[in-house]
């Protein structure tokens, strides 16, 4: 599983309460402790998670967008880029996880075909093409 890592300020007193539970066996380390409250935080609102799952289930909306929707992983190769090239389509991108480009898809193909993206992770490209993206961001997710 790709990982990522967040930089975050914590008051004193929140990092020596994490420390006295890591000093008492209860946690391995902080990053065990930030793995579980994260995963009970997470499990706290799932049906934000089910409603993405349920707001994204259709693969084209109503002007015809194909929607390229994935949880854990999604990839965009050249090849899809070119069949929504030669078929004039757009594609909205929706993910939670990581989206991987394809070194070979271009900047200007990007452009001409993606309509709107929201990722919720991390997107892994070329940095011209990450930097398109990253400005047709989708903020109604």
């Amino acid at each position: 599983m790709s990982k990522g890592k967040l930089p975050i300020d914590l008051e004193c007193i929140v990092l020596g309460k994490i420390d006295l539970l890591v000093d008492r066996g209860i946690y391995k380390d902080r990053a065990e402790f930030f793995s579980s409250a994260t995963g009970a935080a997470l499990d706290k609102h799932s049906i934000e998670f089910e409603d993405f799952v349920h707001h994204n289930h259709t693969r084209t909306d109503e002007k015809g967008t194909s929607l390229l929707y994935a949880f854990g992983k999604g990839s965009l190769t050249k090849s899809d880029i070119e069949k929504h090239i030669s078929g004039n389509s757009k594609l909205s991108i929706r993910v939670i996880g990581v989206l991987s480009v394809s070194k070979k898809v271009t900047t200007e193909e990007i452009m001409h075909v993606v309509r709107s993206c929201k990722v919720y992770g991390k997107i892994i490209a070329s940095k011209p093409v990450k930097e398109a993206l990253e400005n047709l961001y989708d903020k109604k997710g």
